[in-house]
């Protein structure tokens, strides 16, 4: 079976998405606090670290199971995903480069947790976050076209 012959999987690509509104949905209620609170709670911290790895794998596993299905060549690495979407007109060039460096400081997250500055984690919070709402709203348009949602 060619890639181009692959099905979409629609409980994955609805799952994952819900998993990514949920999690921003959750991390949105740390946004409302100013820096230096966000900062003298460490479970605070650790829970926003938390949704964020959640969320951006969320976004990746989702941008892979695309690619596999209208890309024309294998990402060498999670933020490459999303420039093969770019590639394939699914995203926007703008939201591409934003989603790479998101899933490059995923990558920050889950292998070096504990030397990310707490300062960083929070303006991502409150720069970047939005940038995923936008991934789910182009990758609806994107599957509202091909008819698979």
């Amino acid at each position: 079976m060619t890639e181009k012959t692959l099905k979409f999987n629609v409980d994955l690509i609805i799952t994952r998405i819900k998993e990514i509104q949920v999690g921003v949905e959750k991390i949105n209620n740390y946004v409302k606090i100013d820096l230096n609170d966000f900062l003298q709670n460490e479970e605070r911290i650790a829970a926003v670290k938390y949704e964020l790895i959640v969320i951006i794998e969320a976004a990746s596993i989702l941008c892979n199971h695309i690619t596999m299905r209208v890309g024309n060549r294998v990402p060498d690495t999670y933020s490459d995903c999303f420039t093969v979407l770019k590639e394939s007109k699914v995203i926007t060039a703008n939201l591409t480069d934003r989603l790479k460096k998101m899933a490059q400081f995923r990558n920050l997250l889950v292998h070096r947790y504990h030397i990310i500055d707490d300062k960083r984690v929070y303006s991502t919070i409150k720069r970047d976050l939005n940038d995923l709402n936008l991934f789910i709203s182009e990758i609806k348009v994107f599957l509202e076209k091909q008819e698979v949602i």
